[in-house]
């Protein structure tokens, strides 16, 4: 996900404060810890698959403030 607000947002304040989360997609919940550090070529991915999502031909948001979600186990700490 990118983060207009950068930092600034309170869902990002909020998964920097406890980053287990739960995402549905569909009628399917799962478990996903955020994760605020992408290594270079998993942000220019990440920017290049919302560009040509939801701003196509305008370049990548490799350079936005990007959270990652990898699945969790719900008993993590």
């Amino acid at each position: 996900m990118i983060s207009g607000g950068g930092e600034r947002s309170h869902w990002v304040k909020n998964l920097q404060a406890d980053p287990l989360a739960s995402v549905r997609v569909g009628q399917s919940s799962h478990t996903v810890r955020a994760r605020f550090s992408l290594d270079p070529d998993e942000r220019v991915r990440a920017g290049e698959t919302l560009a040509q999502k939801y701003r196509p031909g305008q370049g990548s948001w490799s350079d936005g403030f990007l959270v990652a979600f990898d699945p969790a186990d719900p008993t993590d700490p």
